[in-house]
């Protein structure tokens, strides 16, 4: 999940961000954990903005989705 602030973040011709550029880092492999994809997250949309001023927050929220537990053998 992110917030609006992410793909409308512009760039230097007033370009935003994008949900291209959104999916460009997902579908990146420059990350491998999901701390990892949120700070990459954060540093394109900074690559993008190339010193344009933001007009609104950055928030990324990444879930890291476990495997199941086993299931315990029934007690009989």
């Amino acid at each position: 999940m992110y917030s609006d602030g992410i793909t409308e973040a512009e760039d230097g011709l007033e370009r935003p961000f994008d949900e291209a550029g959104v999916q460009g880092v997902v579908d990146s492999p420059d990350w491998a954990s999901a701390k990892e994809l949120g700070w990459a997250m954060f540093a394109a949309v900074e690559a993008h903005r190339q010193e344009r001023r933001l007009l609104d927050d950055l928030t990324v929220l990444v879930a890291r989705r476990l495997p199941p537990l086993p299931v315990a053998a029934a007690v009989g």
